[in-house]
């Protein structure tokens, strides 16, 4: 051993580094305290756990039961050692399976497997194992349950304060998002009369792009004098908002946060209607019942006899549509047309009255469905052997009592 080495190594803080690096001899029995360090060192609930197991197993007069004590790595061994494209909602189940299959036999195979050439091959315990899995992954098996997201939390508001000027509300908004309306003028500008010259700048400049604010204020706009000078830098101008419902912020209006969930009303003519329930509802007295509608500046009330279930995010819902609609890939350019079938519910738009959905492994998607279209729609679960079952039992309408 250099002398160099022995010097750098005694200088080390840590005793077990100085102990390894300065080691001269290594016979079986190190060998053999090396491998028990490995597989009890930090674990010594598991330990006293494996001997309660050796004696409860000794005590019993079934002789053919043995335990042994495996190290984490081997029961992390790597999906793609074993199974060919594993899809991503299904690599739970496939770390599963790892964890199942691995005894005294498969660890004697899995040397086997790594002491040989394994690069570009896959480790068979078995040689169906492949096959069998194949069929768990199949779209006609049991659903792979995502957890619905039930969380009554988050943001009451967003961080945008709008301002009241009487009826109206008003709110600064960037010139990459203006829009013109069908007389080509901007739409819902806030008292144009105020900044004639500005007002006709921008409109001229939107124009001139085909109303497409993102080239048209790509580059720095400055706002115009009148003696034909340069004025200040313009990013913003006053909009017109139309929001469907807010929440007063100090003094202003913030627009509804996040969403917490959707509450189901069918009426008496088998219409269905949903009204969003959002944070800042879980603070009022009772629960908001102006459903959406496909009119944006309208809002039906509900009866709360209609009531039928609430549905969260990523809640398997079972619908059924009076025509074929197009679901496309969310990895390729591949689309499939349903007219019915077990879904996931996504996101929800309460502005235009539709919601998106995907298919119960998340490969295809649409984004917006009108809800006053559907024919039929029932709230489903998944149960722990992923068999998908309708709710038929009346669901009564949960109140919050956060206050």
């Amino acid at each position: 051993m250099n002398e160099d080495f022995r010097q750098r190594a005694r200088k080390s803080n840590h005793r077990k580094t100085r102990t390894n690096l300065l080691t001269t001899k290594w016979n079986e029995q190190d060998s053999i305290d090396r491998k028990q360090r490995s597989l009890y060192n930090s674990s010594s609930l598991l330990s006293s756990f494996s001997v309660f197991l050796h004696r409860a197993l000794s005590a019993s007069s079934n002789t053919d039961v043995t335990v042994s004590s495996l190290k984490t790595r081997i029961t992390g061994l790597r999906t793609e050692r074993v199974f060919d494209n594993v899809p991503i909602e299904m690599e739970p189940a496939a770390n599963a399976i790892l964890t199942a299959i691995i005894d005294t036999h498969t660890c004697e195979q899995l040397s086997n497997f790594f002491m040989g050439n394994y690069e570009n091959t896959l480790f068979r315990p078995w040689n169906s194992l492949q096959t069998e899995f194949a069929s768990l992954c199949a779209s006609n098996t049991q659903c792979f349950s995502h957890m619905s997201q039930h969380r009554v939390r988050g943001a009451a508001h967003r961080d945008t304060i709008l301002r009241s000027h009487g009826d109206q509300i008003v709110a600064k908004v960037p010139l990459t998002k203006l829009k013109l309306n069908n007389d080509r003028e901007i739409a819902d500008y806030f008292q144009l009369e105020r900044d004639r010259l500005l007002y006709t700048a921008l409109r001229k400049r939107l124009i001139a792009f085909g109303g497409n604010a993102s080239e048209a204020f790509a580059e720095p706009f400055y706002k115009p004098k009148s003696n034909g000078l340069r004025g200040p830098l313009v990013k913003s101008v006053p909009i017109i908002q139309r929001p469907r419902s807010f929440v007063r912020v100090r003094g202003g209006i913030g627009i509804n946060g996040d969403m917490i969930r959707i509450d189901v009303f069918r009426t008496a003519d088998q219409a269905y209607y949903f009204v969003p329930i959002y944070v800042k509802d879980t603070l009022q007295d009772a629960l908001p019942l102006r459903a959406a509608t496909k009119n944006p500046d309208r809002m039906l009330l509900m009866n709360e006899h209609d009531f039928i279930f609430s549905l969260y995010q990523n809640d398997v819902i079972y619908i059924e549509l009076p025509e074929a609609i197009t679901l496309k890939s969310t990895t390729s350019s591949d689309s499939i047309e349903v007219d019915h079938g077990y879904f996931l519910r996504g996101k929800v738009r309460s502005k235009s009255g539709t919601f998106e959905i995907s298919t119960l492994d998340k490969q295809y998607m649409r984004t917006s469905i009108p809800f006053f279209s559907l024919s039929k729609l029932y709230k489903c679960e998944v149960d722990p052997l992923g068999t998908i079952r309708k709710i038929t039992k009346p669901e009564k309408r949960m109140e919050f009592h956060l206050k």
